[in-house]
Order: structure tokens, then C-alpha cells, then sequence
């Protein structure tokens, strides 16, 4: 359920300060940062984990099917803009470091410095099977029960963000809070930000953009940033961080920013 998006019907109550001109709509996130847990142990548990710090390894993975333009355009973004350091893996390939596949990811995932992944392709959801649930890597996955086995060297937790479709929409089995973002809590990162439904890939790629840029260029945590996004994307006087490359400026013109589609579905879980 999407609490930061409540909204009373009728509700049309001016949002205090700047974030909103007088007479919109109100909405949960204009009063409360939220974070969700799966249970009161994996918060802990999360808790637990101390963070590297964010200059430490940043790995990107973008489009890895090559079928998302705008999952392309977001990591190369990202990278050029806000993580000229990082690690690129995906499509295409003159502008990549390298294919992603299971087994590398893997391992990147569970060394001694990955500080941030950022995820941005396809997802799967197997309503039957949530084991089998996966992130897509071209023609392999990585699946729920094995990101769920993931462990750092050093015991370090890590900041996930999965840019792609369902990532955190739960299945009909026997466990409802089994998704491929709790996987990776209960994997070893420290804080997972998933979706709850398909995502719009250009407006996607505006929301992660800003919750990347909040979270470094501001030094938020990663549910404040996420919540800053989310109230940049309402605000119909947001203002454009001239980090934002041209190919995603271009886009805010052709979309309505402000509809819950397009920013509600990214929720945070952990720390």
C-alpha cells in the first residue's frame, strides 16, 4: 500500500512552505517521511548493518536486455553527472564497462567496498514461486533465493535501488513479504528502495535522477532522498538541478510529473 500517496478525496489544503503551490492536492508524503518494513526483524536486522561510505564502489547497471532506452539513459546519467567513478554494466556496450550476469553481480555484491547498486531493466514476478522472482541480466536472471544468500565480506550493508517494474509487489503465495527488495534486506543490504507497480520508464528515470542527487549532492540518507524526489515531482515549481543532462531535461515537458504513477510506486525499506 503506497501510505505516502493518501490522499482524503476533496482534500485540496495548501502544502505548507515551498513544496507546493496553494490550492493542490495533499498528500501523505507532504507531512511524514515513510519507510516500510516486511517485519519488525528484518528492520532490525538491517539496522544492524553499518554502512560503507558513499564514496566507496557505486555500481551501475543499465538496461542489461537492451529494450529500455530510458533505463540507458538513467545509468549513464547517473554516472556522467553524479558517479563518474562508477562501475557501468549493461547496454550498450561501447558505453558500458561490461555485460551484467549473475555471477558478477554476485560478486560484486558481496566484496569488501560496494557502497550503492542501482538497478535499472526488467524484473519478473513469479506469483506461485516467489523464489524465482528475479532481476532480468539479458537472457540470465538473478533470482530471489539466490540474492537472498548474498553476504559482504566485511558485513557491511549497502544502499539497493531496483529502477524497475514490481520489485517490491508481493506474490499470492504463502509469504506476502517475500519480494525481490526484501531479498536483497535479507541479502545484506541496509536499504532497499523497490516498486510496487509497473513503472513508467521516462518518469522513472526523472524520479531516480533526483533521488540520486538528493542523496549525494544534499548528503540525505536514502529515505529522505527518496521523499525529496517524490515532493520534487508534485511541485509544480520544482526546479531543474542543472546536473540533470539535457536528454532528461527534455522529457519533464512531455510529462505529467505529478501523477501518482509516476512517483508513488518507489518505496524505501530499512535504514
Amino acid at each position: 500500500m503506497p501510505w505516502h500517496a493518501a490522499c482524503p478525496a476533496g482534500n485540496r489544503a495548501a502544502v505548507a512552505g515551498d513544496l507546493a503551490a496553494a490550492g493542490e492536492r495533499r498528500y501523505g508524503l507532504d507531512s511524514v517521511v515513510f519507510s516500510y518494513a516486511a517485519s519488525a526483524a528484518l528492520l532490525c536486522l538491517a539496522a544492524k548493518r553499518p554502512r560503507p561510505p558513499l564514496d566507496a564502489s557505486v555500481l551501475l547497471v543499465g538496461d542489461p536486455g537492451g529494450d529500455l532506452p530510458f533505463a540507458q539513459a538513467e545509468t549513464q546519467a547517473l554516472r556522467h553527472s553524479l558517479y563518474p567513478a562508477a562501475t557501468l554494466w549493461g547496454e550498450p556496450p561501447e558505453l558500458t564497462d561490461a555485460p551484467a550476469t549473475p555471477a558478477r553481480l554476485r560478486a560484486a555484491l558481496t566484496g569488501s567496498r560496494c557502497s550503492l547498486f542501482h538497478y535499472a531493466g526488467h524484473a519478473v514476478i513469479d506469483p506461485g514461486h516467489p523464489g524465482s522472482s528475479a532481476l532480468v541480466l539479458g537472457g540470465q536472471r538473478l533470482r530471489a533465493d539466490s540474492i537472498i544468500r548474498l553476504r559482504s565480506e566485511t558485513g557491511l550493508g549497502y544502499c539497493v535501488c531496483l529502477a524497475a517494474c514490481t520489485t517490491h509487489l508481493t506474490t499470492q503465495a504463502f509469504d506476502e513479504a517475500f519480494t525481490l527488495a526484501t531479498a536483497f534486506l535479507v541479502g545484506g543490504a541496509s536499504t532497499v528502495m523497490g516498486s510496487l507497480w509497473r513503472v513508467q520508464d521516462a518518469g522513472t528515470t526523472i524520479l531516480m535522477f533526483m533521488v540520486h542527487h538528493h542523496h549525494l549532492a544534499a548528503g540525505m540518507r536514502p529515505v529522505d532522498a527518496l521523499h525529496r524526489a517524490q515532493l520534487w515531482m508534485i511541485n509544480p515549481r520544482r526546479r531543474v538541478p542543472p546536473s540533470m543532462p539535457a536528454e532528461l531535461r527534455e522529457q519533464i515537458g512531455h510529462l505529467d510529473l505529478a501523477d501518482p504513477v509516476m512517483w508513488a510506486g518507489m518505496t524505501h525499506q530499512g535504514c
